[in-house]
């Protein structure tokens, strides 16, 4: 359950010290109450149904339903992919389907690790594709992971919008927000990521590529420049809060 968490966590970003201007305007979940949570995270995702102006809402349930789920059960993650994944085909607004999208690459890349060495042993091809997760191969995993991670880069670079407006999944100060200002910059940064960890380098440079020549300040972390005066490179590389969630 840990792993999955350390993966969501890496959705969102918090410094100690979070801006009004991009804090969450609600008040956190209480998973001390996982039930209540899920419960109201569903209620979410159907109260804001077709609605553009609250898609951000709807990324913040997915991630508290992934998280409340796997507080529950941790086996819940293999049901949570093909849950996530129609409710990131379900979305309509593109930003909030690539987060969602992204979401389902890394509860998949954290199933995958939680017994690498069982799947890489199995030798299969990539297809077909078993409709159980837990017999997949590694090659198969590898596979999927970077196909969604992909999936949702293209959806994040085909609408691209700034950061700050989805302040109510993904929390950011305004120093943040110089390395990371537009949402494809901080969607590549997991991508490519993952990409590195399914042995994609090279989709994963040049994606890095991409960003940098698309945003004159947001990409310089992705450059390995890592000495930047006043900058917690764990919390600017997503490494804090799942969306509007406090770490535990």
């Amino acid at each position: 359950m840990m792993l999955l968490k350390k993966i969501l966590l890496s959705l969102g970003i918090v410094f100690a010290g979070v801006t009004p201007s991009v804090a969450a305007k609600t008040s956190e979940p209480d998973f001390t109450y996982p039930r209540k949570v899920l419960a109201d995270a569903y209620a979410t995702l159907k109260a804001t149904e077709g609605r553009d102006d609250a898609a951000p809402q709807r990324v913040r349930a997915v991630l508290e339903i992934c998280t409340a789920s796997q507080s529950i059960d941790p086996d819940s993650a293999f049901s949570l992919v093909g849950a996530v994944e129609q409710l990131a085909a379900a979305e309509t607004v593109k930003p909030a389907k690539s987060l969602m999208r992204l979401i389902d690459a890394k509860l998949l890349y954290s199933l995958y690790m939680r017994q690498k060495w069982v799947y890489d042993r199995i030798d299969t091809p990539a297809e077909p594709l078993p409709a159980d997760i837990s017999e997949w191969s590694g090659v198969q995993f590898r596979a999927q992971i970077a196909g969604r991670a992909k999936a949702a880069m293209a959806m994040a670079r085909d609408s691209d919008v700034p950061l700050a407006e989805y302040s109510e999944a993904v929390k950011a100060d305004d120093r943040t927000l110089i390395y990371f200002p537009m949402l494809a910059d901080f969607v590549a940064v997991d991508v490519a990521e993952l990409l590195d960890e399914v042995d994609m380098p090279s989709a994963a440079s040049e994606i890095r590529r991409e960003r940098r020549d698309a945003s004159s300040k947001g990409f310089v972390l992705l450059l390995g420049v890592a000495d930047i005066p006043g900058i917690d490179i764990d919390a600017a590389l997503l490494r804090a809060s799942a969306g509007v969630l406090r770490r535990p």
